[in-house]
């Protein structure tokens, strides 16, 4: 298991509460902390859902403000991750929706 820091508040939570579609869980964390917060690799939690292909929280966090062109340290934005293996394509229609 993956964890991670918010920088901000120093709150600790585990990345398997994005993998497995927690809403409440990340809209407390985010009543504190920046929703464009960097996680590790530099990724923020848009890219995150793009990986693990959670298209009810990327709709969460599109609408919520959060930054879709952040380019984390490899170079990917959350439209290169959508499109990599083994990611699935729901969230590149509701990104295609929202540009």
């Amino acid at each position: 298991m993956i964890s991670l820091t918010l920088i901000s508040d120093r709150v600790r939570d585990k990345l398997s509460d994005l993998a497995l579609w927690n809403i409440k869980r990340t809209k407390k964390l985010l009543k504190k902390n920046d929703i464009n917060s960097k996680f590790l690799n530099n990724n923020n939690l848009l890219q995150i859902c793009s990986y693990n292909d959670d298209v009810e929280m990327f709709c969460f966090l599109l609408n919520r403000g959060c930054d879709f062109k952040h380019i984390n340290d490899n170079g990917d934005t959350c439209l290169h991750i959508i499109v990599l293996p083994p990611t699935g394509i729901y969230c590149l229609d509701i990104l295609a929706e929202i540009i």
